[in-house]
């Protein structure tokens, strides 16, 4: 239990995931955790795919939060980065 509220206090931090979004990444990690349990229970072929394909949705859930995530601080990097270079512009004008 320790380290389930470490590794969501990571994740929190690491992100800057909304409680939403937090929420979301941790259901679909407890909802790959139980299929991870089912796969090792079962010996059925056809189940084991299926298992294969629920854990591919719940991974594809969690990879679409890191990268919308991403690229909010990739918006962010490049807005700050102009209001860098219009200083620096703004600068030079005034040194002239």
């Amino acid at each position: 239990m320790v380290e389930q509220v470490r590794e969501i206090v990571r994740l929190k931090e690491l992100l800057g995931l909304s409680l939403e979004q937090l929420r979301t990444l941790l259901e679909a990690e407890s909802a790959r955790a139980e299929l991870r349990r089912e796969w090792d229970a079962s010996e059925s072929d056809a189940r084991r795919a299926e298992i294969l394909d629920e854990a591919m949705g719940h991974l594809t859930t969690q990879l679409e939060l890191v990268r919308d995530r991403r690229h909010e601080l990739e918006a962010l990097e490049a807005e700050l980065g102009l209001r860098r270079r219009r200083e620096r512009q703004r600068d030079l004008g005034v040194r002239v």
